[in-house]
């Protein structure tokens, strides 16, 4: 019997929001590595952070820097699957 596509249940939302986007990826125990480190590197950023007139390029750096660790451990882990269905934007969102 042939599915229409209304009776598919989607497994991603198409509506991007933190807590889903998070929720998704803590459902693949193979993220827990690269989620816990994610936590740790928010956590270090916002407790060493000021804001430095002039500054905003190394900001900005460094939080690009926190993106690409984790991004490169979840493909370490070669959970491309989830990569796939996010892109680099809704990546960094969830950030």
């Amino acid at each position: 019997m042939q599915r229409t596509p209304d009776q598919y249940v989607p497994l991603i939302s198409p509506v991007r929001e933190f807590s889903s986007d998070l929720e998704f990826l803590k459902s693949f125990p193979e993220n827990a590595a690269a989620l816990h480190e994610l936590e740790t590197m928010i956590n270090e950023f916002v407790e060493t952070y000021i804001y430095v007139r002039g500054w905003a390029t190394s900001t900005v750096e460094k939080i690009q820097n926190i993106y690409q660790k984790v991004k490169k451990v979840l493909i370490g882990f070669r959970n491309l699957n989830v990569l796939a269905c996010l892109g680099d934007r809704e990546l960094w969102e969830i950030m």
